[in-house]
């Protein structure tokens, strides 16, 4: 029997050799043969080059989303085949009256029809413009697929024997059910993030994971591989929000858009359900949105993320263990006891982490570029009548030069964003109420307690400031694109440009970057985070004390080479153009660095 690997390596590569037979059939394609072809008659070869770039590079593109739609068929498939026979097992149950195996079948039939059945709801909440319980349900469903195919690869594990494989992937499949912390003896920890980051392990008896160790300290360095992804380092988490007036133009497109749009993998995801803050009437909408944030709690209920707080109202250490690299039963333990080994633990975990919460709110406007055109050539033709009323200089020709600049540019979509910076205030005392007063878990419930936390207003955001970005996309380059699909990328690359503009402007937002190489010095990021030739970067080292606490101490500073990732065209703005050449960005300087150390951007 075909493994479930084999079978969708199989499905690849025939979509692989389909797509390189019909590739031409793509409407873009065609468009930017016709442009290479213009561009080679007129001796343009540099166009041409670039031109035959984007060809390759759009139908690569073309095979890759071919391939993810047979291999989602293929799933379903699957699916198919294994309720046929657990329908025909439940019928012959019912039919013995076994009806407890009977019901254990009906559980497993719900399960394998989960995905279809939310991905009907987000359908149904997409046609009553519900985009809240949309983005929701898609995040539950891409969970589930995430999950699905872990279970295929189990399977082909066990089928190949690889039974340390297929223990590894069972673990990561309960770990993103659970959305919890996976822990194993002491000397082999296996950690799995919550859903949708990467998942990391760390094995102190083996030489493919080195703590180095200097003095009382040691430096933390994961030397695995070099695939930053597989890096361990503690990331400022981000929760995202917008404010939508219904009257503005697109409105509904734009709160779609920004709904489905994952965060930058540089962040830990902290949203919450709500995702929007309806208001109207323009203008700056501070009011609104502090208004908002008071009345809904906000920042007690980040809190409450941070601790996993149940519906029975008890906390846990489970993602805070995750996203500090702790042990979360110990972690627990610590908040016990309150050693002193534990209080340097809870200080590390609130100064490194609930203190680097922040909350991001974008109020989008759309423009189109034409309107604004049309605005700035009725401009020129007063300011030329003025002039040649005045007896001035003749401005006719630079305003027929302007007027045409104008009219090339105009043929496209703005989207400004203007963004307000917020961030959790956590400090001692704060820290030192939480854990007294309102801490509970399920070996000490306290219903005082949780009604404490549940009327409590100890918790705040403070406003940090707020950043204006424009982000445009020019209408020529996707002639098969629809004017809502435009604006949805227009939207992506505003959201992009508001939190690069904001880490540029506010240092405390500004966040660590594992080095990808050292020789040559490189990191994953580029023209998204606003890199510009020049700007320096100081190198940190992660250092843990005895107690567990950890600091970064400056070991050098370097600045960004000539050489920059254009990253900002990636594949969840579904842009035709797939990113080329090399992805990552260079750097200059000199010291005793290695791949893993983190860097910070520096005034």
């Amino acid at each position: 029997m075909k493994s479930y690997l084999t079978i969708y390596i199989s499905l690849f590569f025939l979509v692989c050799s389909v797509s390189n037979v019909n590739a031409q059939s793509s409407p873009a394609v065609l468009e930017l043969e016709k442009n290479k072809a213009k561009a080679i008659s007129e001796e343009n070869f540099v166009l041409a080059g670039d031109l035959s770039k984007q060809i390759k590079a759009l139908k690569e593109k073309e095979i890759q989303d071919k391939a993810k739609v047979i291999a989602a068929q293929n799933r379903k498939a699957i699916r198919l085949k294994e309720l046929t026979i657990l329908e025909n097992e439940k019928k012959a149950a019912v039919a013995a009256q076994d009806f407890a195996k009977a019901a254990e079948i009906k559980k497993k039939i719900l399960k394998l029809t989960e995905i279809d059945d939310l991905d009907k709801q987000k359908k149904e909440a997409i046609a009553k413009q519900d985009y809240k319980l949309a983005g929701e349900l898609k995040k539950k469903i891409e969970k589930l697929v995430e999950i699905e195919d872990l279970e295929f690869q189990k399977k082909d594990a066990v089928t190949n024997q690889d039974y340390k494989l297929a223990g590894e992937l069972n673990a990561k499949i309960i770990a993103l059910r659970d959305g919890k912390s996976i822990q194993n003896s002491a000397s082999s920890t296996t950690s799995v993030s919550e859903p949708g980051a990467s998942v990391y392990k760390q094995n102190t008896n083996t030489s493919n994971s080195v703590l180095y160790v200097k003095g009382e300290n040691s430096k933390i360095r994961k030397a695995e591989d070099n695939a930053t992804s597989s890096i361990v380092y503690r990331r400022s988490s981000l929760y995202t929000m917008m404010v939508q007036d219904p009257s503005r133009n697109y409105s509904n497109v734009i709160a779609k858009t920004f709904a489905d749009s994952p965060l930058p993998g540089k962040f830990n995801d902290h949203d919450l359900n709500e995702k929007v803050i309806s208001a109207s009437g323009g203008g700056d909408q501070y009011s609104s949105i502090h208004n908002y944030l008071n009345t809904n709690s906000v920042a007690r209920e980040i809190v409450a993320k941070w601790f996993n707080r149940s519906a029975k109202g008890t906390f846990n250490m489970d993602l805070i263990a995750y996203r500090g690299n702790y042990n979360a039963t110990i972690a627990d333990l610590k908040i016990a006891s309150l050693s002193a080994r534990g209080n340097a633990m809870l200080s590390d975990a609130g100064e490194d982490l609930i203190g680097n919460t922040f909350v991001v709110i974008n109020d989008f406007k759309y423009t189109n570029k034409e309107e604004v055109a049309n605005k700035a050539k009725a401009g020129l033709n007063i300011l030329s009548g003025l002039s040649s009323l005045a007896g001035g200089p003749d401005l006719s020709n630079v305003n027929t030069l302007a007027s045409a600049g104008l009219t090339v540019a105009g043929k496209g979509y703005i989207i400004k964003n203007t963004s307000y910076l917020f961030r959790l205030v956590w400090n001692e005392e704060i820290a030192a109420s939480f854990y007294q007063d309102y801490w509970i878990d399920d070996s000490n419930f306290d219903p005082a307690k949780k009604a404490a936390f549940e009327n409590s207003n100890l918790f705040t955001l403070k406003y940090i400031g707020y950043e204006n970005s424009i982000a445009d996309l020019q209408s020529s380059a996707f002639t098969n694109k629809s004017e809502e699909e435009l604006i949805s990328r227009a939207t992506v690359k505003a959201v992009n440009s508001g939190i690069a503009k904001l880490q540029r402007k506010f240092e405390e937002f500004r966040t660590k970057t594992p080095l990808y190489t050292a020789d040559p010095l490189t990191a994953k990021i580029g023209l998204k985070e606003g890199l510009e030739p020049g700007d320096m970067f100081e190198v940190l080292e992660a250092v843990q004390d005895p107690t567990g606490k950890v600091n970064y101490v400056r070991k050098g500073i370097i600045r960004v080479d000539n050489q920059i990732w254009d990253n900002r065209l990636e594949a969840e703005e579904l842009d035709q153009n797939t990113q080329l050449g090399n992805q990552y960005t260079t750097f200059k300087g000199s010291g005793n660095y290695y791949t893993g150390m983190l860097i910070r951007q520096i005034n």
